[in-house]
């Protein structure tokens, strides 16, 4: 396998020589360790023996190739972070589509003397985006228990209005300090074509 150079950005553990480079156990290790960060557990996930595991994990990460492996994950997570929440210009004009055109109706259920919101498991990524904040309370009285929730939503109208000026819909008003002025010229042969016609209709 061709080693990986310095520049070149981190895809996954088999690609990283280092990882192919330890014992079986080793790449257990590395694999349980990065997937909850407990040194303990990971050695006994990956057939050490339980009664010396946290022994054995700290050997394993003053390691020099397991070192290095685990900065290549590192390496590996951050991109995939940048990746997923880059602001691209794509992923912005879509979060401003989910809140314009956002629908109460698809997260929420009411009528005369009820709120329901939906279950949030029912809900896909287009529906959640439009919920601005929601609060669920209870209190207890004479008259027994209550409980109230309520729910806001992202400004629907202000994004509508980011989004036409993306796309060039609306026009700023043109303001008259603005306007160039009308050529002397031009002005003075309009003056004469409107005497000129003046004097016609007499």
């Amino acid at each position: 396998m061709e080693k990986q150079t310095k520049g070149q950005e981190p895809n996954s553990l088999a690609d990283c020589p280092e990882f192919l480079a330890l014992t079986d156990k080793e790449q257990k290790f590395v694999v349980a360790y990065t997937s909850h960060w407990q040194a303990g557990r990971a050695a006994v996930e990956a057939g050490y023996s339980k009664r010396s595991a946290d022994v054995l994990a700290n050997r394993l990460l003053k390691k020099v190739k397991i070192r290095a492996v685990l900065d290549y994950c590192n390496r590996i997570q951050s991109k995939q972070l940048e990746d997923n929440y880059a602001a691209t210009k794509e992923r912005i004009q879509r979060e401003l589509c989910r809140v314009a055109f956002s629908n109460m109706k698809t997260v929420a259920k009411w009528g005369p003397g009820f709120v329901e919101m939906l279950n949030s498991d029912n809900l896909d990524e287009d529906q959640a985006a439009g919920l601005k904040s929601i609060s669920y309370s209870t209190s207890s009285g004479e008259k027994g228990d209550s409980s109230s929730i309520s729910f806001s939503m992202h400004d629907k109208v202000k994004a509508l209005q980011i989004l036409a000026n993306i796309k060039g819909m609306l026009k700023e008003p043109e303001d008259a300090n603005d306007r160039k002025p009308v050529d002397p010229g031009i002005k003075d042969r309009l003056h004469k074509l409107r005497a000129k016609y003046m004097g016609q209709r007499k």
